[in-house]
């Protein structure tokens, strides 16, 4: 992992040093940090830390496509789940209120378990569910 940048996407490179740009993460949605003359959204700051804290400069993260969705966004992203250390990153930021659901259709692969920790952040008031509306 090279850097992230902001609290749903972050660039990655292969074991080999080549770039593989920027990977948005499939199935969350993070406040937006300030750009383009708006402001940032509530939590954005906090929620850009959050997958920083997960997923650490230089740390060794895996990208898994999920057959069911495109291969990029709109914007060229590839669309990934992202892992560290075993741990799905998706599912630690909605657990922790850092990141909201973003549904797809057709449904993601992980859509059950990511939808169960969306639910838990919210009704337990964590990270982002504690403040912003």
């Amino acid at each position: 992992m090279t850097h992230v940048l902001d609290g749903d996407t972050l660039r990655a490179q292969d074991r080999h040093g080549k770039d593989l740009g920027r990977v948005r993460l499939l199935g969350v949605d993070a406040p937006e940090l300030a750009h383009d003359g708006r402001p940032a959204q509530c939590w954005a700051a906090k929620a850009s830390t959050a997958l920083l804290q997960v997923t650490p400069v230089g740390s060794e993260i895996t990208l898994q496509r999920d057959t069911t969705q495109p291969d990029r966004d709109s914007y060229g992203r590839l669309l990934r789940y992202v892992a560290r250390q075993g741990v799905d990153v998706q599912r630690d930021l909605l657990n922790a209120g850092a990141a909201r659901l973003r549904p797809s259709s057709p449904a993601l692969q992980r859509q059950q378990a990511y939808v169960a920790a969306a639910g838990e952040a919210q009704q337990d008031g964590r990270g982002l569910w504690s403040g912003c509306r």
